[in-house]
């Protein structure tokens, strides 16, 4: 069955926006510079590439990752693990050096960039919570609000006298649950990079953590998580910072950035904004659940028994959740929003990554962007029908295939932000973050697994649902999302009998 858990109906009353506060307590704060490698006072200008430009519009990325640590007390945290991760989040920096710098938007038609020099630093916070660590990292129905304090805040850009805005691109949070575990919370912009080069440095920050928790002999962290014993990942290989690797050989560059200057415009913004917990309804919820590789097995061979797909023809465990996920999801919000039902189409948006598939090199260690946006789109009647999962997945899988023909990634470039301002604006939109490529529950800071990984940033639409490799390691997928109490109480009942049909 479904690791659901209770039903929303059953979650306590939840307060307003600023109730979880209380249950936070502030008690450090500092900036981290990278190590010095770099002559002081030295400037870097980072060019953005077209693969960057559509990300100017996002709001920032929001990632919380849970540790077990029973017994770990107020002072070991305080005497051990605030120096080692401040330490080692410099050492990562090192080779990192944009998050810790700013991006420059200036007025039109000025191009926006990243600088970063010596003197750069990253907002750091150290904080405890009086929260029910239990809770927070159990799949079941929670308020979506319950987290957002252990989220670091972005400091607010600032704006010179000529217009330009200047941001911070990344901040960071520990937070302490006596007794119980940590959690580490990262905001950071995505103009940076993708999920696959900002993981790359999540896991360098860790693998230089578990280092300095090595040469200060902290045995006890070590040996945290049933005896599994840290060691040092030796095989990271430095990033390759270098925009210039990508080739516009499209021209898409100034198509996209007038694009780019005609929506910001519209938006009166040039910046992402922090997201705000008062976007969110009080009776949002967030919910995790777990298909496990036996169920998407099963969903692949129903998909391909159904006489219209060819046998010969893989089904991917992406295509398979999506396809499974997409109807249910549609579903579930039209109880709370029953004018979406008159759509004659929905939306499925997502990226791929295009490194390997553009007919020149760029280096797997790229510390950019490097995304495809793809959009589907499905007929509602195909979508709500008997036949909506195996018309998903046909529609899914068709957008998948197109990236390895030739001519298939970029071919609808121009049109990304367009594209994604009709869909957006649709009502009917299903968005994919994250990814089980990621490889989120590896990121070991010397305390073994992550107990829970969550995607936050989930939480501002009904729409985007994230992706994560099941943290039980057997090659499932954890569906992450964030819905009205009504919709969520309806997507549980919908998830648990369409997975008992399809894989009972």
């Amino acid at each position: 069955m479904p690791n659901t858990q209770p039903r929303s109906s059953s979650a306590a009353k939840m307060p307003e926006d600023g109730g979880y506060n209380c249950l936070v307590e502030i008690i450090h704060r500092s900036w981290i510079s990278p190590s010095q490698h770099s002559v002081p006072g030295s400037i870097h200008h980072l060019p953005l590439s077209f693969f960057d430009i559509p990300w100017l519009l996002c709001p920032p990325m929001q990632r919380l990752i849970f540790y077990d640590l029973p017994q770990y007390s107020l002072l070991r945290f305080t005497e051990t693990a605030i120096p080692c991760l401040k330490r080692s989040l410099a050492i990562a920096l090192r080779g990192f050096r944009p998050l810790a710098g700013c991006l420059v938007s200036p007025q039109p038609p000025g191009k926006p960039h990243i600088i970063f020099s010596s003197g750069d630093s990253v907002p750091f916070t150290a904080a405890t919570s009086r929260g029910d660590f239990d809770e927070l990292t159990s799949d079941r129905p929670q308020a979506a609000l319950l987290v957002q304090h252990l989220l670091p805040p972005l400091p607010p850009p600032a704006v010179k006298d000529d217009g330009t805005r200047v941001a911070a691109l990344m901040a960071v949070q520990m937070t302490l649950f006596p007794n119980s575990g940590i959690c580490i919370g990262v905001q950071f912009n995505h103009v940076t990079a993708d999920g696959m080069a900002f993981h790359m440095f999540m896991k360098k920050w860790a693998s230089s953590c578990k280092e300095e928790l090595l040469r200060l002999g902290s045995k006890e962290d070590a040996n945290y998580n049933n005896g599994i014993t840290i060691g040092v990942d030796k095989s990271l290989s430095a990033p390759v910072l270098d925009r210039g690797v990508v080739k516009d050989q499209r021209g898409l560059e100034p198509i996209l950035l007038n694009q780019w200057f005609s929506m910001s415009s519209t938006w009166k913004d040039n910046n992402p904004t922090p997201i705000s917990p008062s976007l969110y309804a009080h009776d949002k919820l967030r919910a995790t659940f777990t298909m496990s590789r036996s169920h998407i097995d099963r969903l692949k061979s129903r998909i391909t028994s159904n006489g219209i797909w060819d046998p010969a023809q893989h089904v991917s465990s992406f295509v398979a959740t999506c396809a499974f996920i997409w109807p249910i999801l549609s579903k579930s919000r039209e109880v709370v929003h029953p004018e979406i039902s008159s759509s004659r189409v929905y939306h499925f948006n997502f990226v791929a990554d295009c490194r390997g598939r553009l007919g020149y090199p760029i280096p797997e260690t790229y510390f950019g962007n490097c995304l495809d946006i793809c959009f589907v789109v499905l007929d509602r009647e195909e979508l709500m029908g008997r036949q909506g999962m195996m018309a998903a997945a046909r529609a899914i899988d068709a957008s998948v295939k197109k990236l390895d023909m030739e001519g298939g990634p970029l071919r609808a470039a121009e049109k990304w932000l367009s594209d994604w301002g009709v869909t957006a604006g649709s009502g009917q939109l299903m968005v994919v973050a994250g990814s089980t490529r990621l490889r989120v529950y590896e990121t070991n800071f010397g305390w073994g697994r992550p107990r829970k990984s969550l995607v936050v940033q989930v939480d501002t639409s009904e729409g985007v649902v994230s992706l994560a490799e099941s943290r039980k390691g057997e090659g499932g997928v954890e569906v992450g999302l964030a819905l009205r109490r009504a919709s969520m109480d309806a997507f549980c009942d919908m998830f648990e009998q369409s997975l008992s049909s399809f894989c009972g």
